[in-house]
């Protein structure tokens, strides 16, 4: 009894990465053929998925993985049926409902199916991209590595972006993510930017789908929506590809505020390649064992506008602000000074009833009234914190706010690389594992971080690793149960 309740428990667990086939097995006059042998096998791979009609003439295949298939079905008496590219997609069942027509076996009727089929064994709306489309359609690569969440954008009930993105109404931040049936979700609740990360390349993903309103418990930790995807197995011929997106300031328009072009040059780049397992004089089944590797990589070399800030100039930090005057000008044309206030002449005046003090004589703030601690910080940030404009003259406002190029760079590299491995031990046991691993930092260029020089430049370091690891066992018990572990 507890071995089939596990048998049970295993059966009901997330199966988002596998699709279903199910339908009906009839003669001329609807009715039910029981027995017939049903084949479904898959284009890609060549691997086989067997089961017989029952007795009201229905079959499912449950478990199948994601692509087109061509499906045979055959019975004694009757001429064999075959329908061509059946499409499964994650998480749906694809239904072929079949009348065999009085005949001998080996002739064939054959059916080239063809467009989107209507979902009737379940209430829920699903949204699926394929392969196909995700290499065709256009992604955004704005400082990050190509995301499917920018083509998870374009379904219909998705809306926001990375920090608000939200699915079928739901709050943000509620939507689901699975990654071959396991959870792919972050501690950054919310934002697609951290999901991504546990996602695999694009040229890693044949198939994802976004589903809203009526799906089952098994996915109750998502609110309104899920976003499943589907990692990319080998199929019996070896393939791969090759790519490099690139974008360089070289292309780009100076900007009218800008002394120079700011310094943008951007490589999203991999490659992938796929098919099956060989071993030469040992190990060669071209439908058994398969592989996938997929490798992607992303170099992001960031300046700052080349804009003008403002930096204290040297004398600043020896308390001398004559130099710190307004924009403003006074009647006489001359530029109006900032004054620096005696905080220790601080009184109550009668006549203006008010609180007044009387400023530094001129604007000189003596170096004995530094605090100790704002004395060894201004020495530490002094040195480094230096204007580079020679083009400024001393008393006007462009000596003190505007004294400063911006220069330097930031580099964001990160790398994405994943391998997956199929394995068909009958066709009722087939395994499959899954292992990859993400890096991504944000550092200063070659010649420092944008922005002002020195400790005060508020850059941070950027570092985030991520590993994933994903193994299951499925078996194919009966018509009606299938087990993965």
């Amino acid at each position: 009894m507890r071995f089939s309740l596990v048998l049970l428990s295993a059966a009901l667990c997330a199966q988002s990465d596998r699709g279903n086939l199910t339908g009906t097995v009839s003669d001329a006059g609807a009715a039910a053929i029981p027995g017939a042998m049903i084949v479904a096998t898959h284009n890609d791979s060549r691997t086989t998925f067997r089961q017989t009609s029952g007795e009201r003439g229905d079959f499912h295949l449950p478990g199948l993985p994601v692509g087109a298939y061509k499906l045979t079905i055959e019975h004694a008496g009757f001429k064999s049926s075959v329908h061509n590219n059946v499409r499964v997609e994650a998480g749906a069942s694809a239904r072929i409902d079949a009348r065999l027509e009085v005949g001998e076996v080996r002739q064939t009727i054959e059916v080239q199916e063809s467009g989107a089929q209507l979902q009737i064994d379940n209430a829920k709306i699903q949204n699926t991209i394929s392969d196909r489309m995700i290499e065709a359609l256009p992604t955004v690569m704005a400082d990050n590595m190509r995301s499917p969440f920018d083509l998870a954008a374009i379904t219909a009930q998705v809306n926001g972006g990375d920090q608000d993105f939200r699915i079928g109404g739901g709050q943000e931040g509620a939507f689901g993510v699975q990654l071959d049936g396991a959870s792919a979700g972050t501690n950054r609740a919310g934002s697609t930017l951290w999901a991504a990360v546990n996602a695999p390349s694009l040229d890693a993903i044949t198939e994802f789908a976004v589903e809203t309103n009526g799906f089952k418990a098994e996915f109750g930790r998502a609110g309104g929506g899920l976003v499943s995807f589907v990692s990319k197995s080998g199929g019996r011929k070896y393939h791969g590809t090759l790519f490099d997106f690139v974008r360089n300031n070289a292309f780009d328009a100076r900007g009218f505020f800008n002394r120079t072009t700011p310094v943008y040059r951007q490589h999203d780049f991999g490659m992938t390649a796929g098919g099956p397992v060989q071993i030469p004089k040992l190990y060669k089944k071209n439908n058994k064992s398969f592989f996938f590797f997929s490798y992607e990589g992303f170099r992001n070399r960031v300046g700052g506008n080349t804009n003008v800030s403002a930096l204290p100039p040297e004398e600043f930090f020896k308390g001398d602000f004559r130099n710190a005057v307004s924009r403003t000008r006074n009647a006489d044309g001359s530029y109006i000074r900032y004054n620096i206030f005696d905080p220790l002449t601080t009184r109550f005046d009668e006549t203006q009833r008010n609180y007044v003090r009387d400023p530094f004589p001129n604007n000189i703030v003596p170096q004995g009234r530094y605090d100790s601690i704002a004395r060894k910080l201004t020495d530490l940030a002094a040195p480094q914190m230096k204007p580079n404009r020679t083009d400024v003259i001393p008393g006007t406002p462009e000596y003190w706010l505007e004294n400063y190029w911006q220069s330097g760079t930031t580099v964001n590299p990160n790398d994405k690389w994943s391998v997956k491995f199929d394995h068909v031990l009958t066709d009722m046991h087939r395994l499959s594992a899954y292992i990859a691993y993400n890096e991504r930092e944000r550092t200063p260029g070659p010649s420092g971080p944008p922005g002002i020089p020195g400790i005060m430049n508020p850059f941070a370091w950027l570092s985030d690793t991520s590993p994933v690891y994903r193994g299951s066992w499925d078996w194919t018990i009966s018509p009606r149960l299938h087990n993965r572990f």
